[in-house]
């Protein structure tokens, strides 16, 4: 079995977890085993799964594992056979009160969304002191169990939280002493009929990974790496371990003099964990070869196009909506998208009826809101809309006719990659690393001057209004996704990673 490490799957998944969902489809297309493993507590992770089309059997939870709750397909706690006794009830549709003599004792939260929930299962419950604070709450997982409770101390911080196996017998408490109450300073687990005792969620992270050596790991990828590495360094057992380094590892305008990244520093320092460091582009890899000389640095894609996209038919222009530009990018500083929307506004001044749609989550609320302000502020509000996060961009693809990068610096671009496996062509800044790679420039798309918005508005307007040449470089993003085939890329993790790992495990 092949660990694919990260701290969870959530809701909005960024580009190192579609990465590994992508690997894991792959890896599965082979008959090859894997799994993602995640350590963060993560109750909602089913309904999570569910969304990107994953099995439960696909990821493997540290609290899920210790908890026994791998695989849960019992009763949902209700809240029709919640009982109170000697209790006034206050039923405000989406939770219920529980009061004696005008004091509340309890609260019932119930979950709302039925399309995926039984009407009236229990997502928390709360307990009240006489002093009218929560002195607990009761968590529900999803799938319908008491999970875990957190205890309060009289200054509301959190003081103990306990996680439950399947008979509800406590199998990890935590004891928290610092005043947010978010790091625990104590943790005790009862595993196997022992009892262990951490310092802190690394020590316990390296204990789960030590189980899946013990299980039946043959080798494991640290996606993402400043999360999972701490973990890594508490393992006592030895296991064929590689870290895929998804962005850059510098400050981005000085990959061979700036200073190297702390996570990067730390993973030299413990470079006997590790049989290898992989990077997506030969660029970055190369990069990093210079100045790293501690472990082999190799190159495999993080993406790949399968074989059923290659298959499809190509769209025809005449059926994508006429001079709609899209940027797939979460709301976060690294992409740039500030410079995005100046180049639209350009664009919209030569091309009247250009739009513009922004596909990503929202990483920082208050860039999120000076975007939506430039954007009114240059009226196009009709003109450019966001849209949250979909695990599901193909039909965004197949009715674009352009894309725009602006990103300060990208590890691959792996929605660059699938926007060319449909056709679009792709405008980037030159930065590193990734759009490079995937753009042949002047062929499926255009590489212009990191910074330059009157370049990259200039090509996009020029496109516009040239269809055979915007066709041509369509036709040229058909071919310039090929390069990345599932074949080639799965003989990449078979002789940088597979094959390599199972030696060592001789």
């Amino acid at each position: 079995m092949f660990y694919f490490l990260t701290s969870a799957i959530d809701y909005n998944n960024s580009g190192i977890e579609n990465a590994q969902m992508k690997r894991l489809s792959l890896f599965h297309k082979h008959n090859v085993p894997a799994k993602i493993a995640t350590f963060t507590y993560a109750r909602y992770q089913y309904l999570y799964l569910t969304r990107e089309s994953l099995m439960p059997d696909d990821v493997v939870n540290l609290y899920d594992f210790f908890q026994n709750r791998l695989f849960y397909h019992g009763p949902r706690e209700n809240i029709a056979n919640f009982k109170v006794v000697n209790a006034d009830v206050e039923d405000t549709g989406t939770n219920v009160i529980y009061r004696r003599n005008g004091q509340k004792v309890m609260q019932v939260w119930t979950f709302t969304d039925y399309t995926f929930y039984e009407k009236g299962q229990i997502e928390r419950v709360e307990y009240y002191g006489v002093n009218g604070k929560m002195q607990r709450k009761d968590l529900y997982d999803v799938r319908g169990f008491l999970s875990s409770s957190i205890y309060y101390a009289a200054s509301g911080a959190h003081n103990r939280q306990v996680f439950y196996d399947a008979g509800g017998v406590p199998v990890i408490v935590k004891q928290f002493q610092n005043v947010k109450g978010d790091q625990a300073e104590r943790i005790w687990l009862r595993y196997h009929e022992r009892s262990y005792y951490f310092d802190s969620d690394d020590e316990l992270t390296g204990f789960f990974y030590d189980q899946l050596v013990k299980q039946d790991a043959e080798g494991m990828i640290a996606d993402r790496s400043y999360a999972v590495d701490p973990g890594i360094y508490h393992m006592q057992q030895h296991v064929y371990t590689i870290s895929f380094w998804h962005n850059v590892h510098t400050a981005a305008d000085a990959p061979l003099t700036g200073a190297l990244s702390e996570t990067l520093g730390a993973e030299m320092a413990e470079a006997s964990r590790f049989q290898g460091l992989f990077t997506s582009t030969h660029k970055q890899s190369s990069m990093i070869a210079k100045r790293v000389k501690i472990f082999p640095i190799k190159t495999v894609p993080a993406g790949f196009v399968t074989d059923q996209t290659l298959a499809e038919k190509h769209v025809p222009f005449d059926k994508r909506q006429s001079h709609h530009i899209i940027s797939v990018s979460r709301i976060h500083e690294q992409k740039r998208l500030e410079d995005t929307i100046s180049a639209f506004v350009q664009i919209r001044q030569a091309v009247p009826d250009a739009t513009l749609s922004i596909h990503g989550y929202i990483n920082d609320q208050k860039l999120m809101d000076q975007l939506q302000k430039q954007v009114d502020g240059a009226h196009l509000h009709d003109a450019v809309t966001f849209v949250a996060y979909t695990p599901d961009l193909n039909g965004v693809y197949n009715n674009a006719q352009l894309m725009l990068i602006s990103s300060r610096y990208e590890g691959f671009g792996l929605a660059l990659l699938e926007a060319q496996s449909h056709g679009v062509p792709a405008i980037s800044y030159d930065v590193n690393y990734g759009p490079s790679d995937i753009i042949m420039d002047g062929k499926s798309g255009y590489i212009v001057k990191n910074g330059d918005i009157h370049a990259l508005a200039e090509k996009a307007i020029a496109l516009f209004k040239d269809d055979q040449l915007l066709r041509q470089l369509s036709d040229g993003a058909y071919k310039s996704a090929a390069r990345f085939s599932e074949d080639k890329v799965w003989q990449a993790w078979q002789d940088q990673f597979i094959q390599p790992a199972r030696e060592w495990n001789k």
